[in-house]
Formats: C-alpha cells, sequence, structure tokens
C-alpha cells in the first residue's frame, strides 16, 4: 500500500469521533486488516479506538476509497458502534477459553490437594504398624534382660 492521502477528515461532536476518508494506491484489494494497521499507524491511533467502515474500488484502478472513523476512547465506539458477528464471536471464544483455564487450573489444584490428602493417608497408615513393632521390639529387649 502507498500513496496514502486524506481526502476529507470531519469532527462530528455529537459522536466525539473524527469520520476520515482516504484514498490508498495498492495493486490488489487490501483486506480489512490490512487497512486497520496501516490506518493505526498513519494516523497514530490504537485499533481500539478505530471503525473502518468499508474499502471502495473501481474495476480496473488501483486507487480504493476508505472510509473510517477515529473515536476520542475505546468505551466510546464500544457504546456507540455495533459489533460485528466476528467480533461477538471472538470475545465468546475468548470468555470460553479463560473459563476452560480456569476449570482447568482448579482440577490440577483438587488433585494436587487430593494426592497430599492421599499421602497423610498412607503415612497414618504407616505410623499405627510401627507403633505396634515398636512394643514388640521393647518387649524382646525387656526379655533378654
Amino acid at each position: 500500500m502507498e500513496n496514502f492521502k486524506i481526502i476529507s477528515e470531519k469532527i462530528n461532536p455529537l459522536f466525539e469521533r473524527r469520520e476520515i476518508q482516504a484514498t490508498i494506491n495498492s495493486e490488489s484489494t487490501p483486506s480489512k486488516e490490512e487497512v486497520k494497521k496501516f490506518l493505526t499507524e498513519k494516523l497514530s491511533v490504537s485499533e481500539d479506538v478505530l471503525k473502518l467502515e468499508n474499502i471502495k474500488g473501481r474495476f480496473g484502478s488501483n486507487e480504493f476509497i476508505i472510509t473510517a472513523k477515529v473515536y476520542k476512547t475505546s468505551e466510546h465506539r464500544n457504546s456507540i458502534e455495533r459489533k460485528t458477528k466476528k467480533e461477538i464471536e471472538a470475545e465468546k471464544k475468548e470468555i470460553e477459553e479463560v473459563a476452560k483455564a480456569e476449570a482447568e487450573k482448579k482440577k490440577a489444584e483438587q488433585e494436587a490437594v487430593q494426592k497430599e490428602a492421599e499421602e497423610k493417608l498412607e503415612e497414618i497408615k504407616e505410623e499405627p504398624e510401627k507403633a505396634e513393632e515398636k512394643p514388640v521390639e521393647e518387649l524382646k529387649e525387656e526379655a533378654k534382660e
């Protein structure tokens, strides 16, 4: 992507955002992710506050018109813009992964506690056997004396 040029930049105080139209020259149609990364670098903003509306290209031309919105904060963006299906699915997947990791951690902790309890139980079982052996040894010593 090369020859980035901002066509128009409108400040919208009601929604606390900048609405930007720009052109980019590229050999092939750029993906939304590529354009998002490119715009974050050029506009010096994070991806959380950038909403990429669309990428339009003309047939036979290497010039693409990009429409984007830049919000002041990510919370403000989330309150105004609707989330896409991909964003919703990504959030669900992330929540499921976190829940799965927590479940595995709890399971590992329970296994560790159970293992410790089994070891203590074995120690307790061994102690009475030793206790019974000691009096027999003491009896033998007494018998020798």
